[in-house]
């Protein structure tokens, strides 16, 4: 058997990562099941709502991100992308892609039918029309410090808007 210590840190975040996408895939598949799909995403966007303020926070402490610094679409893609690289496994980050329009938004997509949410579902035989709850989580946490969203989250992309001012009330 391996000795812990002889884990490198890629494999430590891979393990860890799916875990968590584990977990929450099946916290979301067996609440469905009992309550129905409409219940389930209706809890799990609170959840999301809950608990993002706290992940934000988290992460910028350990990058070391003053919110002040976050004013742009390619700054915000930035800690986006260095903060989904410290807990997400690379089958989640290969398949992931952020882009800044003209208008300081931020749109992110999956490859086609690599969603992670969709293949869960479709996996644990699940209906695969769910409310894009990993969608909200990204929307909640900047919401947390002063974003607003730009657009209602789908299945494979959604967007958010930075606004001017980075000190700016969420809508």
């Amino acid at each position: 058997m391996r000795d812990p210590g002889d884990v490198s840190k890629d494999e430590l975040r891979e393990l860890l990562g799916k875990g968590w996408l584990t977990h929450d895939g099946a916290w979301f598949f067996s609440v469905a099941a009992e309550m129905g799909m409409e219940a389930a995403n209706r809890m799990n966007k609170a959840a999301i709502k809950a608990m993002a303020p706290f992940e934000t926070r988290r992460t910028m402490k350990v990058l070391q991100v003053d919110p002040a610094d976050l004013t742009d679409c390619a700054s915000l893609v930035r800690f986006v992308t260095a903060g989904l690289g410290l807990i997400m496994p690379d089958s989640i980050l290969d398949n992931l892609h952020f882009d800044c329009s003209d208008d300081n938004t931020i749109h992110w997509s999956w490859e086609p039918g690599r969603c992670f949410a969709y293949k869960g579902m479709s996996q644990m035989g699940g209906s695969t029309t769910t409310s894009a709850g990993s969608c909200s989580g990204y929307c909640a946490g900047w919401r947390s410090w002063g974003s607003r969203s730009s657009s209602t989250p789908t299945r494979s992309s959604a967007s958010i808007t930075r606004p001017e001012s980075a000190g700016a009330t969420s809508s």
